[in-house]
């Protein structure tokens, strides 16, 4: 979790430099242009870097895995990993965190109905992520005007580096399952508040985003550490790769769902609404998911 909130606050000053290319981007070119060649920027990049640097474990990156102890050649990583012995004991009396070394195999997973909710919510948690990318048409074309929104992406930027850690300590203390459904949950709210002030309420805008925006912590952290507490660490780093592709993937795809439902509506009213319904559905997908994985244990006799 520290790892990943780290790459979170790379991730938000990287955003606080690219929302000002982003808007001059919309003023030169229009919004069409912008999110055409954004998707398509985003998916040709993040692939090429998936090729690049993920890979199935760090020993093929010519690294140990992070608390490993390079006095045993590693083999104590899959144990700091989980937690140690007490995240062991832990597992095997029903605790929402996986055991070192516990879990599905690579192949069993396929044959997981879990498994297939878990790319479906990755690939919903970058749909609903995604919104960030339409937030200066909407504000642009609603009352509120899209110098509300500029000012909301520079107060959130700076935010946002505070939002990492603390998210990544939530997850440490209550565990991947109940921590993606609250982050849903509180995305769901948010998205509810910016339905109800249409566009019109500065205070629901700005609260209503603000609420939502914490499903930008999923991306690097909800999502992943609910693949290792749902399918356990045996096999983490083969079937995060797999999810991880759908991720990148779906980052493309995400443009192209917003440009056809503009396109089908004729608004950007229309923007919210899905991510509502979206926000909802990811919010139930997570207990559905840890519900199907404890079946799928029992069938495989996983303990």
């Amino acid at each position: 979790s520290l790892a990943m909130s780290l790459g979170g606050i790379v991730t938000g000053i990287i955003g606080f430099f690219l929302n000002t290319t982003l808007v001059a981007s919309i003023q030169n070119v229009g919004w069409g242009k912008t999110r055409m060649i954004l998707g398509l920027v985003t998916m040709i990049v993040c692939f090429l870097l998936t090729l690049l640097f993920v890979k199935d474990s760090p020993e093929k990156a010519g690294m140990q895995a992070y608390g490993a102890d390079p006095a045993d050649g590693g083999r104590s990583a899959g144990k700091a990993q989980a937690g140690g012995s007490d995240v062991s004991e832990n597992a095997k009396a029903g605790g929402d965190v996986p055991a070192a070394e516990e879990g599905f195999t690579y192949q069993q997973v396929w044959k997981c109905p879990a498994f297939y909710l878990v790319l479906f919510y990755g690939f919903l948690v970058i749909i609903l992520a995604s919104f960030s990318q339409q937030m200066f048409s909407y504000a642009e074309a609603m009352p509120v005007g899209v110098e509300a929104a500029a000012k909301l992406f520079a107060a959130l930027s700076i935010i946002s580096l505070a939002i990492g850690p603390v998210v990544g300590f939530m997850y440490d203390k209550i565990g991947g399952i109940a921590g993606n459904f609250i982050i849903c949950a509180l995305s769901t709210v948010g998205m509810l508040l910016m339905v109800m002030g249409n566009g019109e309420s500065l205070p629901l805008f700005y609260a209503g985003y603000g609420i939502f925006n914490v499903i930008m912590t999923s991306m690097t952290l909800g999502v992943p550490l609910l693949v290792k507490y749902v399918f356990g660490t045996r096999d983490y780093s083969k079937i995060l790769s797999k999810v991880t592709l759908v991720l990148l993937v779906s980052g493309g795809v995400a443009n192209i769902i917003y440009a056809q439902l503009y396109d089908i509506s004729g608004t950007y009213a229309t923007f919210p609404v899905m991510v509502l319904i979206l926000a909802a559905i990811s919010a139930a997908i997570v207990p559905l998911t840890s519900v199907l994985a404890k079946r799928s244990r029992k069938k495989f006799e996983i303990s």
